[in-house]
């Protein structure tokens, strides 16, 4: 409080200035319901923050749930899918196996057929054709009744042929084993 004196005004002595207690006290709960409407905004604040926080932690923990379910089943899809790829190169494998035996079987049974003994050949070359010059597009083709007409061995007699070894398998080469799942596998034997 700012006091202002005048030279020339006459002093005045013991009077002071009073303060009205209604004035004071209404200023008093003014001061405290503005500090309690601040506070409550403060709490309110804090509480909503706090619930959203809850609220993002509660959906985090629920995707996490949902990603350990969504591990199970592609775990278990994983696993079905490398056993239907399993059983179809078991499928590949057995196929190509036959095959190849098949195949080997072929070449040993026409090796068999195309290997005449020396000795036949050697003793009957007359019935053999000669060949003068090698086949070229300009020589004349014999027609299908002149090659059929000449026979390359005599008739009369069968032409023994060479035996051959057996054609090794391709299985001998595999060892087969049967898991207690009922999965075939193979290993290669060494």
């Amino acid at each position: 409080m700012t006091t202002i004196r005048d030279p020339q005004a006459p002093t005045v002595k013991g009077e002071f200035r009073k303060v009205d207690n209604a004035t004071a006290g209404r200023r008093l709960s003014v001061l405290i319901a503005a500090s309690a409407v601040v506070l409550s905004a403060i709490n309110l604040t804090a509480s909503v923050y706090l619930w959203r926080s809850t609220h993002e932690l509660r959906a985090i923990d629920a995707r996490l749930q949902d990603i350990a379910g969504l591990e199970k089943r592609l775990k278990s899809s994983l696993d079905v899918i490398n056993s239907g790829i399993q059983a179809r190169l078991d499928n590949l494998d057995r196929d190509m196996h036959n095959k190849i035996t098949s195949v080997e079987d072929e070449v040993g049974k026409m090796q068999q057929v195309l290997v005449v003994p020396h000795s036949k050949v050697a003793s009957q070359p007359e019935s053999l054709p000669l060949i003068s010059e090698p086949w070229s597009p300009e020589t004349e083709e014999p027609t299908i009744a002149e090659a059929a007409s000449e026979p390359i061995l005599p008739a009369s007699e069968p032409v023994r042929r060479k035996q051959t070894p057996p054609v090794s398998k391709v299985e001998s080469a595999y060892q087969r084993t049967e898991s207690p799942d009922g999965k075939v596998y193979y290993r290669r034997v060494r």
